[in-house]
């Protein structure tokens, strides 16, 4: 006879970890599934020879309520980022600081040619807004896209080509503003109010740590074929040819695998994935001293966020080795040709020495997070029960950030508890 086991889950990223961890303190059995051999879904890393190097440019927001209430931020070593960013433009560098947090940085804000009269005031007007409004409300507002937010905010032209456009192209592969204004206002809240951090360790410490008391129910390098649906119980087939029971499944994976993977038409309209591709270098000295994180405008080359990750955590290399992090958009460009563009718009940044840099890994992430447009958002918190027995979760259930997925669990362990209490 198959195992079987109260609930099973496919797929041991956050949201799958999340909702294992309350299903099996509920005192139920559950057993979870990934093809990978390590747990995380798109938040893992990988160590190669003393680097650690995360799946795509990934950090943590520590405001994100859910990441509080999961995460033991001490045992993961926090190592922050210095809030603002640096904006390259040509040749020149320009530091926009946090003046809640810098207040010496202020001055070197109002000199770089990014906000013009009138922009400070009214972005410190617009953070202390949503600063002081509780996420639940902002997240009930109407919505439009980030573009019609920032007009009625009423922000410079010059102000979103060289601020807004390539921060949030970094945050979400969204250079046309398409997102949302609820979840950009969300977003921003969480870089107001917290640090943007990464753990000593990798990304791929959040799911460990989330992992840690579910060791016993993980079954890594073992892929799900099917599942099958009965009156009384779900059948999972693996790709050996196994097969377990249980009473419910939840398919914790990305959208394009948990379509395969449900019943046809039950998921509802999902949205398209949005890819980035990030390339890890290597110098012996670092580019910079800053601990900030480097962003580009899209005139001037493809990159849209660069980070010396070993300014803000030494863990990330050996002794003696700087580990560079540069993203841009889209998948489709390990090629030397779009090495040599990197590194001719590096040189700008950072001159002449980027030619000794070695390239040490290329990541294309075609899935790295769901469109996130008006359309797509209609409602946040979108249904996790699919039929009697099946549920879904996943940053495509709320939104596509660490909050989402971690909230998604959440919400599909609730309901898997109270339906087996009923």
């Amino acid at each position: 006879m198959p195992e079987r086991f109260a609930v099973a889950v496919i797929g041991a990223g956050l949201a799958g970890l999340t909702a294992a961890r309350d299903i099996s303190a509920a005192g139920h059995s559950v057993v979870v599934f990934d093809q990978n051999s390590q747990v995380g879904g798109r938040v893992r890393s990988d160590h190669v020879d003393g680097f650690i190097l995360d799946r795509g440019f990934q950090v943590l927001l520590t405001a994100y309520p859910a990441a509080q209430r999961r995460f033991n931020y001490a045992d993961l070593d926090l190592q922050a980022f210095a809030p603002g960013v640096r904006i390259h433009i040509g040749d020149d560098a320009h530091r926009i600081g946090d003046p809640f947090r810098e207040p010496l940085s202020a001055f070197a804000t109002l000199r770089a040619p990014i906000f013009q009269f009138g922009d400070l005031a009214r972005l410190m007007f617009w953070r202390r807004a949503i600063t002081r409004t509780p996420g639940p409300n902002i997240a009930a507002r109407g919505q439009g896209t980030t573009a019609e937010l920032f007009s009625a905010l009423r922000f410079s032209e010059r102000s979103i080509e060289r601020f807004f456009r390539p921060f949030l192209a970094g945050v979400f592969f969204d250079p046309d503003l398409a997102t949302s204004s609820r979840l950009t206002e969300l977003v921003f809240r969480s870089f107001f109010t917290g640090d943007v951090a990464i753990p000593a360790q990798g990304m791929g410490a959040l799911p460990a740590q989330l992992a840690a008391p579910l060791q016993h129910h993980l079954r890594l390098n073992t892929r799900v074929e099917r599942v099958h649906e009965t009156l009384d119980a779900v059948t999972v087939h693996l790709t050996d040819g196994d097969t377990v029971q249980a009473d419910r499944v939840l398919v914790a994976t990305d959208p394009p695998s948990a379509s395969a993977l449900t019943i046809a038409g039950t998921l509802g309209a999902v949205p398209p994935g949005l890819g980035t591709t990030t390339v890890y270098y290597v110098a012996d000295e670092p580019p910079t001293y800053a601990r900030t994180l480097d962003l580009g405008i899209a005139a001037d080359g493809p990159i849209t966020t660069c980070a010396v990750l070993t300014n803000i955590a030494a863990s990330y290399a050996p002794a003696g080795k700087s580990l560079i992090s540069v993203s841009l958009i889209g998948t489709g460009h390990d090629s030397a040709d779009t090495d040599a563009l990197l590194r001719t718009q590096l040189a700008r940044w950072y001159g002449p020495l980027v030619a000794n840099w070695q390239q040490l890994a290329v990541y294309e992430i075609a899935y790295a997070q769901p469109r996130q447009e008006p359309r797509d958002l209609v409602v946040m918190a979108r249904d996790v029960q699919l039929s009697a027995r099946l549920y879904v979760a996943g940053d495509h259930r709320d939104t596509g950030t660490i909050q989402g997925a971690l909230v998604s669990g959440r919400r599909a362990a609730a309901a898997i508890l109270t339906e087996m209490k009923g």
